[in-house]
């Protein structure tokens, strides 16, 4: 019971990332399971809990497990996914995308919270992308690309260092009460949201959906609904599914 709290707690909770992972493994090791038992126990997990944290707790526990034993008793999670795909080929590669672009917001957070204990002079490349799985080129690119944008977080990124307000229609505006284009603020929150959330993190803005299905993600601003701004006839543009099988994410 104490070991399901823990992987619940990982996968609703716990934001991604090389400490996470690091951390998983040592409670593994803590309730002396073998890493073919650990990837049972994430297995049933899975099953119990259904599509909302499928391709979270698939990554920690590719990452957290290192056997060959191991990463095939995590085949049935991969079988789940892949299950709400139409097409295998399609449903591959999206599952394999999917995985990569958890592990990269998971390292751009970890270069930004290094760089931010450091007083943004951090200039070498931090440890934890090999935790990951990514290779040093993925960690390099990463690493220049947080470096030029001064290592600003998510929420800077969108809503930069001065102050932005919301008029009476929700739309956002400057302290001047002039209108923000939307669309431009709304594609930038829906980049950082997507990205948070693959990380395990609340999104720093807006609302995320996910697919009961297949997993897929739909972004919803603060000055939306999902509800009465998305039509009663919109279905996942993955897996097909009715509107009815979105759920709102919690963190």
């Amino acid at each position: 019971m104490m070991l399901k709290r823990y992987l619940e707690m990982y996968a609703k909770k716990k934001p991604i990332s090389p400490q996470a992972i690091s951390s998983l493994s040592f409670v593994f090791t803590l309730f002396n399971l073998s890493e073919e038992e650990a990837a049972e126990a994430i297995v049933a997990l899975c099953i119990e809990e259904g599509a909302h944290q499928l391709r979270k707790l698939l990554f920690l526990g590719s990452k957290a497990l290192s056997s060959a034993e191991a990463q095939a008793g995590l085949q049935p999670i991969r079988d789940m996914i892949m299950s709400t795909y139409p097409d295998v080929d399609v449903g591959e590669g999206l599952l394999n995308s999917s995985q990569n672009s958890i592990a990269e917001a998971a390292f751009r957070s970890e270069v930004q919270e290094r760089a931010k204990r450091e007083g943004n002079n951090l200039s070498v490349v931090p440890d934890g992308w090999q935790l990951l799985g990514l290779d040093q080129s993925q960690a390099f690119e990463i690493f220049r690309t947080e470096k030029q944008k001064k290592f600003l977080t998510d929420a800077s990124e969108i809503y930069g260092t001065g102050n932005v307000f919301v008029n009476a229609k929700g739309q956002r505006v400057d302290a001047d009460g002039k209108l923000i284009d939307n669309e431009d603020v709304e594609s930038g929150e829906r980049t950082q949201a997507l990205r948070a959330v693959n990380a395990g993190k609340p999104p720093p803005s807006g609302k995320v959906y996910q697919c009961e299905n297949c997993g897929s993600l739909v972004y919803v601003s603060d000055y939306k609904d999902f509800e009465t701004d998305f039509p009663s006839d919109y279905v996942c543009v993955e897996c097909l599914a009715p509107k009815s099988s979105f759920q709102l994410l919690e963190f």
